[in-house]
Formats: C-alpha cells, sequence, structure tokens
C-alpha cells in the first residue's frame, strides 16, 4: 500500500451465492477505481452453533425465520467459485481479498489463492488460533476492530506475533504489549489496523472518527476505517483524520435477500463515495504552511499599500490625517503603518501616490 488512500469495496456474502452477481460487484468497484474487493471465506457448519442467536440487524433485514447455519448458508461461497472470482479479478487488476473465519478456510487462502493481502474481522479479534496462523504464514494482515478494546487490539498482535515466531502461546502468560515493542519492526510492516464501529448500520453521531487519531498515536502503525454507516461522505471525513485505509460494502441492490444489503451501497453511490474520498485525500496538502503561485500572484494585487491621503511637502510628518492604505502593488506593505506615524517625509507626495520607503 502507499500513500494513496486504499479502498476496498466489502463484498461478502452480498454475492448471495451467485457466481454472476459477485462478478458484477468486482466489475462495478473496477470501474470506480477501488483498489480491493473483499469476500468471506467460511464454513457455515464450522463458524457457528446451529443453536447460535441471530444478530438483531440480521432479524430486521432477513424478516422470516432462519437458522444462523441456513443464513450463513445464503453467503458462502464455494472453493472453486473463489478461484474463479480470484481469476477475474486478476484479468481486471484488481485485488482480490477474503477474511477467513476457520482454520481450514484460512490454509485454503494461503495455501491454494495465495493472496496478497487477509482482514481478520472483527468478530475474530479474540481468536488466539485463527489470528496465531495468520502469524505462522507471515500473512499481511487487516484488523477490524469493532467491539474491541486497546487491550485486545494489543492481544490480537501479540497472538500474531507468537504465531510468526512460532512461539507457544498461553494468554494467562502473554505480554502483548512487551511483545509489540520488541518486534514493532515486524509489526509496521505486516500489520494494519482499522478503527470499526459494529453496528449494521452505524450512526454517524456514532461513528467516533477521532479514534483514527488516537489508535495511530498508540500503534504507529497504518490506521484506517471500516465503514458501516449510509453516508457517501463520512468515509472522506476519515481520510482527512488520517485513515490510510477505507472499507465499505457494496451491493447491486439494497432490495436483495440477505442479512447486508440493506445498509451497503449501490454502484453509483460507492461512486460517489471515492470521489469523495480522492477529494479529502488531494485536499490534505501538507502539515507546511506553504503559499503557492497563485495567491502570491494575487497578494500583489489585494494586499495593500501606504499612499498619499491627500497631498505631503516633503519634511511634512506623517500622520493619520495625511496617509492611508489602498490595494496597490510595488509600494510600501500596509504593514509598516504604524512604523511611519510621526516620521518625516523625505519627498512631496500628491494624493494617492505611494508612500516611498524611508524608515
Amino acid at each position: 500500500m502507499n500513500s494513496r488512500t486504499y479502498i476496498i469495496a466489502e463484498i461478502g456474502g452480498n454475492h448471495n451465492g451467485d457466481l454472476n452477481i459477485a462478478k458484477k460487484l468486482i466489475f462495478e468497484a473496477k470501474k470506480m477505481g477501488v483498489d480491493a474487493v473483499k469476500f468471506q471465506t467460511f464454513n457455515p457448519y464450522e463458524l457457528t452453533l446451529s443453536n447460535n442467536l441471530l444478530a438483531v440487524y440480521q432479524k430486521v433485514n432477513i424478516k422470516k425465520k432462519i437458522t444462523p447455519i441456513d443464513l450463513l448458508k445464503l453467503c458462502s461461497l464455494s472453493y472453486d467459485y473463489h478461484r474463479k472470482l480470484y481469476d477475474y479479478c486478476r484479468k481486471l487488476n484488481i485485488e482480490f481479498m477474503s477474511s477467513a473465519f476457520d482454520e481450514e478456510s484460512l490454509i485454503f487462502l494461503k495455501k491454494n489463492m495465495k493472496i496478497k493481502y487477509h482482514k481478520l474481522p472483527s468478530g475474530e479479534i479474540t481468536n488466539a488460533r485463527l489470528v496465531y496462523l495468520h502469524g505462522f504464514f507471515k500473512n499481511k494482515l487487516i484488523i477490524s476492530t469493532g467491539m474491541s478494546t486497546v487491550d485486545e487490539i494489543f492481544d490480537a498482535i501479540g497472538f500474531y506475533i507468537c504465531g510468526y515466531l512460532k512461539k507457544k502461546l498461553i494468554y494467562k502468560k502473554l505480554n502483548s504489549k512487551n511483545l509489540y515493542k520488541k518486534f514493532y519492526d515486524i509489526i509496521k510492516n505486516k500489520i494494519s489496523i482499522l478503527h470499526c464501529v459494529s453496528n449494521y448500520p452505524t450512526k454517524i453521531e456514532d461513528s467516533n472518527l477521532l479514534n483514527i487519531k488516537y489508535l495511530e498515536k498508540i500503534f504507529k502503525i497504518n490506521v484506517g476505517f471500516s465503514d458501516h454507516t449510509q453516508s457517501l461522505n463520512i468515509p472522506a471525513y476519515a481520510v482527512l483524520m488520517g485513515a490510510k485505509i477505507i472499507e465499505k460494502h457494496i451491493t447491486i441492490n439494497n432490495k436483495l435477500y440477505g442479512p447486508d444489503h440493506k445498509f451497503s451501497l449501490q454502484p453509483s453511490e460507492f461512486k460517489q463515495m471515492v470521489k469523495n474520498i480522492r477529494d479529502a485525500e488531494n485536499s490534505k496538502g501538507s502539515k507546511e504552511r506553504k503559499i503557492n503561485h497563485n495567491e502570491k500572484n494575487l497578494s500583489k494585487i489585494v494586499r495593500k499599500i501606504i499612499v498619499a491621503k491627500k497631498k505631503i511637502n516633503k519634511n511634512q510628518t506623517f500622520s493619520f490625517e495625511n496617509i492611508t492604505s489602498k490595494r496597490g502593488n510595488n509600494g510600501m506593505s500596509a504593514k509598516y503603518f504604524f512604523d511611519l506615524i510621526n516620521k518625516k517625509s523625505n519627498k512631496n507626495y500628491l494624493k494617492n501616490d505611494k508612500i516611498k520607503k524611508n524608515i
């Protein structure tokens, strides 16, 4: 990733298991200048117990009784589809990413797909074994931090480092902050974190974008934002807060059946969001105060110089009654106005003559 904001279109389960919908979403993402598309890789039977609860937003969006496993089946992709979508992404020159939710899926992504970037979902941040394996495989990992405390983020990075070093992991003996300091050079090259609020959708007032700067100050690595608001502007604001990565859900149609379609952006909306991000990115400039060429030229026209308010004779004292300031160039700047008061003129001036520097 470079200094340009890295934009991820989160397709997730919004393909509804349909290869053509998935390809359509990839194509739309490529058209709008997105850097990567992200999917989810999991075995429904390995991800949840059959009697687990559904999230409130899932119940609201599905609007009918469904088991957690049947819901996950709707959002899952076969390994064969993964390969086909990966090949399609390569053809379009857009990055294929995925989040593994179980060990078998992670091994598949690493050994069979050989993807460049992996994503750890917010719900897996305490899954020591899964994060350990990411480290064991030395994956470039983007960690979503929804629902997580700062200590839990440190712990997840600690799990990763233990895997990277093939070090025995006993949670009660884990000193994650010490590991972080000791192996920071590894971490900064391998791990990015995303500020995230795990509400679907997230209210704008709950976005808490200042957390981007907060996390950057604490962890000193790339920080981004995984956005679940329905706003087209919040991601751009996140960029102005310092976000290096933006992730946002995309769908073909908000009315499609499934848990995530309603809070996702449709292609035309996503396109505008990308434009907003690029505009924000281009507007940032630098931390140094710089006056550009056009401003310098304009200053010669709009800044004021000192001129005679009326006729002034040589050796006459400058006063509030006989000098003033007006727009002009090649004269004495109006900043010297008070310096001139009570000084004597070294020549004669007519009204509106530019006062020559004599102080």
